[in-house]
């Protein structure tokens, strides 16, 4: 799809959404959550799709990817502290 891949591991909850976007063949269903590279046209993509499932995925790779995550969940706790 894209030239910025990811690699994330989802909660068996997701596993609805990412056939009916990605099809069956997209992931492996593993005993722990289901795991997932995927490839995006740009890193912003990727995350807004990512944040999307949120608290259903952790993304293990790329290490930029994590901790633009982490910043983007920081800064939404913020905005939300009362």
């Amino acid at each position: 799809m894209g030239s910025y891949t990811v690699f994330a591991v989802f909660d068996f909850s997701a596993e609805s959404r990412l056939e009916a976007e990605l099809g069956p063949k997209a992931y492996e269903r593993k005993k722990d959550g289901i795991y997932l590279g995927r490839g995006f046209s740009s890193q912003e993509d990727a995350l807004r799709w990512l944040l999307s499932f949120g608290d259903k995925v952790l993304v293990t790779s790329p290490p930029e990817m994590v901790k633009k995550i982490k910043s983007t969940i920081k800064k939404m706790k913020k905005r939300y502290k009362t």
